[in-house]
């Protein structure tokens, strides 16, 4: 393991990402240690990524806003109002898919709204949904939710080919 460290700490100096991933010095350290292996850089970075996805997935689905705000944003590229048209908007698509309305993150009041919004923003854009808050159109305030096909977290970190599993860390953890 020491030799493996030693090696990485080598190799550290000419590691270059094209993207800067979540947590970079990690992702920097990772592809040194991946490189010091054997492996390649996109072998961790797809790993990296697939984990952070796979992250992402859960908060998503955990988050009774988010959720709602994925399901009404399933058929529809922009979406453009004021906090009380969304919070109706996002009732009417919580009953229809069984959201608990009651859980203490969903807002009970559409000045709430916004708040949980920006709870889950950066998930949201990593599922490719954009998210502006606090817009004015005259006197009223906007929220924007506008969809686009790309995956952040997978578009833009990982192009490479998937490695399926973790066993190479497990292996330098010592669980295989």
């Amino acid at each position: 393991m020491l030799d493996t460290l030693s090696r990485a700490i080598q190799l550290l100096p000419n590691v270059k990402l094209s993207t800067m991933p979540r947590m970079s010095d990690f992702a920097h350290w990772g592809v040194a240690i991946s490189q010091a292996m054997g492996y390649s850089a996109d072998d961790f970075l797809q790993a990296y990524g697939e984990n952070i996805k796979s992250q992402n997935e859960e908060i998503l689905e955990g988050h009774p806003v988010a959720a709602a705000v994925l399901e009404f944003m399933e058929d529809r590229k922009m979406w453009e109002g004021a906090p009380s048209e969304l919070l109706e908007q996002l009732n009417n698509v919580a009953q229809e898919h069984k959201i608990d309305v009651k859980d203490k993150r969903w807002p009970k009041a559409a000045q709430v709204m916004t708040r949980r919004l920006n709870e889950v923003k950066a998930n949201l854009i990593d599922t490719g949904i954009s998210l502006s808050t606090g817009n004015r159109s005259g006197k009223r305030r906007t929220i924007s939710l506008i969809k686009s096909e790309e995956n952040t977290v997978t578009d833009n970190l990982l192009k490479p080919k998937l490695i399926g599993s973790f066993s190479w860390l497990e292996r330098i953890l010592g669980k295989e």
